[in-house]
């Protein structure tokens, strides 16, 4: 709210005269459901709330220039406020072999809206503002000299001058309209694979009423994970989560509510298993054992996460999603992901815990959950890649 009072001067000397210990008196009687919607709509961002564990690794990883360490106390307001995904100049990095990679310096360019100029006053200085303002008005001066120039919309432009002129000393100016620059890391995989909720309170809101933001924060929102996304990236999943374990001061410390989600479809891997014909000849390439064994190691990391990183967790959901084989064989393998997931978290949490598993196991030919269609996809495009030889 500060900040926004410093971009715009009309607007910082309305807020001053509304901001009041009366008008604040008046706030804090509404519903707490009410300020909640409110505190919820003050911390919204331009990118989705789950670019924020992203921008998180990006810092850390060294993808922005002026990486720093993250206090404990103020993790969740840093992430917010300075870990934007939003700042091309600064997350720029210096590497060669980035460079020489195309798939690594793919750079996507959004236009801001209007509007973005207060909330992207941490990504930009004021130099570049003050600059960008120059162009701007040199550039309005050189479009408003050619449309006098010309004869036939000469009185349409001063009637529309004159409005401006009028509503000018009422409205305040509009924001410069700045490039949004998405700088495209490999961190980018992890978008999908797991995230947050909502977006983090940022700070200016946190100094006004930080202890009710922070609990109608924490007690809503839920950190989400996707156990079987990006299935081909083998140790990629394990090397990020080990990057949260590792942290001094991670981001989910203070989490309460997580989301575990599982999708699966061991009916393509017995279809594809591993056979050979009669003259001994391998018929599939699908190792079912080993695939087993990758999605119960991820399960064990996830697990591991948990217990290292999540003190604060009180409420686990399990969703599974898997296309069912007879005799038992799905249900057996989740019992025995669970069993490990438990071994790893260790019994004595088990009383802190709220877990929840909700399971939906689907028939061959019945319509599947999107997700497991693309995990069935994945598992395709692995088996062609390899030329029948993936696993």
């Amino acid at each position: 709210m500060a900040d926004v009072m410093m971009q715009d001067p009309s607007a910082a000397t309305e807020t001053a005269v509304a901001v009041t210990p009366e008008t604040f008196t008046h706030f804090m009687d509404l519903p707490l459901e009410v300020r909640r919607q409110i505190y919820a709509c003050a911390s919204e961002r331009d990118y989705g709330s789950e670019y924020v564990l992203k921008a998180w690794l990006d810092k850390v990883g060294g993808y922005v220039a002026d990486a720093q360490r993250i206090d404990s106390h103020h993790a969740i307001e840093e992430i917010s406020e300075d870990g934007s995904v939003e700042d091309g100049e600064e997350n720029q990095h210096d590497d060669d072999e980035e460079q020489d990679s195309d798939d690594e310096n793919e750079t996507a360019v959004v236009h801001a809206g209007d509007g973005q100029g207060q909330q992207a006053e941490d990504e930009f200085s004021d130099d570049d503002e003050q600059e960008s303002d120059e162009d701007q008005d040199s550039v309005d001066e050189e479009m408003a000299d050619n449309e006098q120039s010309d004869d036939e919309s000469e009185d349409d432009l001063d009637s529309a001058v004159g409005a401006s002129e009028s509503d000018e000393s009422d409205l305040p100016a509009p924001a410069p309209q700045h490039p949004v620059i998405v700088r495209h890391t490999p961190n980018r995989h992890t978008v999908g694979m797991f995230g947050l909720s909502a977006y983090p309170p940022p700070t200016a809101l946190l100094q006004a009423v930080k202890n009710e933001v922070k609990e109608g924060y924490f007690s809503t929102a839920f950190f989400f994970i996707n156990v079987t996304g990006g299935i081909r990236h083998i140790t990629f999943f394990e090397e990020i989560l080990q990057i949260f374990c590792d942290a001094p001061f991670s981001p989910l410390e203070q989490i309460r509510k997580m989301q575990i989600r599982v999708h699966w479809s061991s009916k393509w891997l017995k279809d594809h298993e591993r056979t050979v014909d009669d003259q001994g000849a391998p018929v599939s390439a699908v190792n079912v054992e080993i695939c087993e064994s990758m999605l119960l190691k991820r399960i064990e990391i996830v697990a591991d996460l948990i217990a290292k990183t999540m003190p604060e967790l009180r409420q686990i959901k399990i969703y599974w999603y898997d296309v069912k084989m007879p005799k038992n064989y799905s249900m057996n393998l989740q019992s025995g992901a669970l069993a490990k997931f438990w071994d790893t978290v260790g019994l004595n949490r088990m009383n802190d815990l709220d877990l929840t598993v909700k399971t939906t196991f689907y028939e061959p030919d019945e319509e599947k959950d999107p997700e497991v269609m693309a995990i069935e996809a994945e598992f395709d495009q692995m088996l062609s890649a390899s030329n029948g030889g993936w696993l």
